[in-house]
């Protein structure tokens, strides 16, 4: 049987699991936001097509109706980049903490050496 050492354990649960959370958070809200963009782009091109089959003239239903759906996908983009910074900076923060608690947990350590 492997025995693990006190601070190998708790590097691995402190940085790497954490980190490896962070980067998966950071590839998922990179996909979310690839989907809006390309979601954004179809709205884009939906509308050239709507313009170039009527040589430019295009009722005002019409023009309302794409520039809400258009408007739509941009506010869908904005969201997920926002849900992604939001959740990479509260991991982060996280990690922060973590690293601040091992901080504390060794300089308390340190002082009971001293006083023993």
């Amino acid at each position: 049987m492997v025995k693990l050492d006190r601070n190998a354990v708790l590097e691995y649960s402190t940085f790497k699991v954490p980190y490896e959370e962070l980067n998966m958070e950071f590839r998922r809200g990179h996909k979310n936001m690839e989907r809006a963009g390309a979601a954004l782009k179809r709205s884009i091109l939906s509308l050239r097509h709507i313009l170039s089959e009527k040589d430019g003239c295009v009722s005002t239903v019409t023009a309302r109706e794409s520039f809400r759906e258009f408007k739509s996908k941009l506010e869908q983009l904005d969201a997920a980049k926002k849900d992604a910074v939001r959740k990479q900076r509260q991991f982060i923060k996280n990690m922060q903490a973590r690293i601040q608690f091992l901080r504390n947990e060794v300089s308390l350590a340190n002082s009971f050496h001293k006083i023993v």
